[in-house]
């Protein structure tokens, strides 16, 4: 005997129906499993099964593709699916749920965020055939409450793990969530595949949006699409891109039911994971995504006794969403739906290279999309406020504290600093000057980066140096950040010169460092050195005027190992020390594997074309994106800036020039990194 379920909720409750019912398989036994094992292509399409809602029509079986194990293909689409969610053995799916009072505030609203409607987010649709009687207006409130109790199992969820996560829906200036009305032809609700179709050609269709339907028909109780071949962590994963689709009928309208098929969309539950089910789902009960499924029919274990938890995602938070997985764990390397981009609350991050250096003052543009990422799908933008003077705002990322990186680019003769950062509305905002190397301001390209991490992405931390004068003391814990939740400190050795400790982050020679000035002067910092002295990593930080001589200021400074400058988990990435800087020309060099590290695990190198130019390879990250920051290295006053960075073949070719304080070209040790 196995059991099956299928969750039904009003308001934030969930109703757990659980039944025995005869495996069906034809020896009359359940196929061997093996939680995180190999899974086998269905060799037919399970049997239809109306009455609760397993309809096959519209899916395709996959014989090969990315669908092609234990899938379908969606009928008319490049979508996948498991096929659909069964309801419980009696269950009337041609019974429509009864509306709900929209005055039950055990749920949440929905999140307030931003416009409501730029970036990466969730449209909820309720979705008719033109042959059914409109129930909108009788509806909407309900619509809205099982939608809002969907986002309060992802936040209570979260919870369990010491984090929180929201949806980011599509919401009006009120911060309602948005509920379009689409009505599709007679035929549009017979299955998932002319529902999606017709949708589609409403115009839903858009790569940044995962569509919550709500169909008011009688075929399914839920079904939606799902990318079961894309487990690997970061930003980059298929499960970030849209459109996505999630279906439930009228019979299995419920905060519960959205809140699976959401999830689905989200990527859970991966074959990989350690308790899965191998049919998208998980073994390990008591858990809104998990029961017995096709093709295995697994039997369950029951790893959470407390039968609330059916109205929570993951069963000890192992297979597909934790907010602070533990290193050395499946989710800590895995595809982790928690760290969706579709979801807020977790890390904020943007990058941008401004391209556009003498734009009209005051009205802000969109630099290069290409180049011009950010965490909530939105893209960033920047206002030319002055000669020289510049406002990144990156849309969607308000909130406190974070760290700003900024490096000029293009010619050695400008210098680009930080001069501020903060909370502006919805929005982050960085405030950026540039100077030429005589210290005037001047109009010039440059890149720039925010990250603000949660918890423990890896080994990284941050400081927002703000006293330029004192002997020793603690920078403001809003802008700092140790991924040991360690508390940073700076001393003051001479005019200039200082040390940052980074607790817990010094335990070997490794890691790199990012330094950049802070302020509104045109003073400029670079990185003496880092070593390590027990447990703590020790950074030299030199900072001088525009003329090269020794001055107190503030600075940025980044310290990350074996991650991205940004400490996005997953994220690819690269940097080097390159400590050869009078290397042979046109011959190229790998530099110290102790101070170089690759996203692919590939070695870095770097060539030297020319006095002060250097370019530096990153071999198998090779893409036209993502961001580019550099500092100079050691004593002296030289300074370095991004030339530019390109994709050549699998690798990416970043170009750094670096010259001295009179504009002259001048070898120069140097940082380079590059994330996206």
């Amino acid at each position: 005997m196995r059991r099956t379920k299928f969750m039904f909720g009003a308001s934030c409750a969930a109703l757990m129906i659980v039944i025995a019912a005869s495996a069906p398989s034809a020896g009359g036994t359940l196929p061997a499993f093996a939680a995180g094992g190999a899974t086998t292509p269905l060799a037919a399409p399970p049997k239809p099964d109306p009455a609760r809602g397993m309809v096959y029509a519209g899916l395709q079986q996959a014989t090969d593709g990315a669908c092609k194990t234990a899938g379908f293909l969606v009928t008319g689409t490049n979508l996948c699916t498991h096929g659909p969610d069964p309801a419980p053995t009696g269950v009337d799916i041609k019974k429509s749920a009864a509306p709900v009072a929209n005055s039950d505030r055990s749920i949440q609203l929905a999140e307030c965020n931003g416009d409501g409607s730029s970036g990466l987010r969730t449209q909820v649709i309720y979705a008719r055939s033109s042959d059914v009687a409109d129930r909108y207006a009788a509806f909407l409130a309900s619509f809205r409450t099982w939608a809002e109790g969907a986002d309060t199992i992802y936040n209570a969820s979260a919870g369990e793990t010491g984090g929180a996560r929201r949806v980011r829906f599509v919401h009006d200036a009120g911060c309602n969530i948005v509920v379009a009305n689409a009505v599709m032809t007679p035929t549009g609700d017979d299955d998932f595949g002319a529902t999606i179709t017709e949708l589609q050609g409403l115009g839903y269709n858009r790569t940044d949006r995962k569509y919550m339907i709500f169909t008011d028909a009688f075929v399914y109780c839920g079904i939606g699409t799902f990318n079961w071949t894309a487990d690997q962590s970061g930003p980059d994963n298929i499960n970030n891109l849209g459109p996505s689709y999630g279906r439930s009928d009228a019979g299995c309208w419920a905060d519960t039911v959205v809140a699976h098929e959401h999830m689905h969309n989200l990527g859970g539950v991966q074959l990989s994971a350690p308790f899965t089910s191998a049919g998208a789902h998980c073994v390990d009960e008591w858990d809104v995504m998990c029961y017995s499924d096709s093709p295995n029919f697994p039997t369950m274990q029951t790893l959470c006794p407390e039968t609330s938890h059916d109205a929570r995602f993951d069963c000890n938070h192992n297979d597909y969403y934790s907010t602070n997985p533990p290193v050395g764990t499946y989710l800590r390397d895995h595809w982790n739906a928690a760290e969706s981009l579709y979801l807020t609350g977790g890390q904020r991050w943007g990058y941008v290279w401004a391209d556009q250096p003498s734009s009209a003052i005051g009205v802000p543009y969109t630099p290069a999309t290409s180049w011009n990422r950010n965490s909530s799908g939105a893209f960033n933008t920047i206002t030319r406020n002055g000669v020289g003077n510049y406002t990144v705002t990156f849309t969607n990322l308000t909130g406190s504290g974070g760290m700003v990186n900024i490096s000029g680019y293009g010619s050695f003769s400008t210098m680009c600093k930080s001069a501020g950062w903060g909370s502006s509305g919805s929005n982050q905002v960085a405030f950026v000057r540039c100077f030429t190397n005589a210290g005037v301001a001047v109009d010039a390209y440059f890149t720039a980066s925010f990250t603000a991490p949660k918890q423990n992405p890896g080994e990284i931390g941050f400081v927002w140096a703000n006293n330029g004068t004192a002997a020793a003391y603690t920078p403001s814990p809003t802008w700092q950040f140790n991924s040991f939740g360690a508390t940073n400190t700076i001393s003051r050795s001479g005019v200039g010169n200082y040390l940052v400790y980074l607790p817990w982050l010094g335990h070997s020679p490794n890691g790199h460092v990012k330094v950049n000035g802070y302020g509104s002067d045109s003073s400029s910092c670079r990185v003496g050195y880092w070593t390590q002295q027990g447990d703590v990593r020790i950074i030299n930080v030199l900072c001088q005027t525009a003329a090269g001589v020794a001055v107190d200021a503030l600075f940025n400074l980044t310290y990350s190992n074996s991650i991205g400058l940004l400490g996005v988990t997953g994220a690819a990435y690269g940097y080097v020390w390159a400590h050869s800087p009078s290397s042979a020309i046109g011959v190229p060099y790998t530099p110290s594997t102790l101070y170089q590290a690759n996203s692919t695990a590939a070695a870095n190198s770097v060539t030297r074309w020319g006095t002060g130019y250097y370019e530096v390879t990153f071999p198998n990250i090779g893409q036209n994106n993502g961001n580019v920051q550099v500092t100079a290295y050691g004593g002296g006053t030289n300074r370095c800036n991004v030339g530019y960075w390109y994709a050549s073949g699998t690798s990416l070719i970043a170009g750094v020039y670096c010259g001295d304080t009179a504009g002259a070209a001048a070898d120069t040790l140097f940082n380079a990194s590059y994330t996206r």
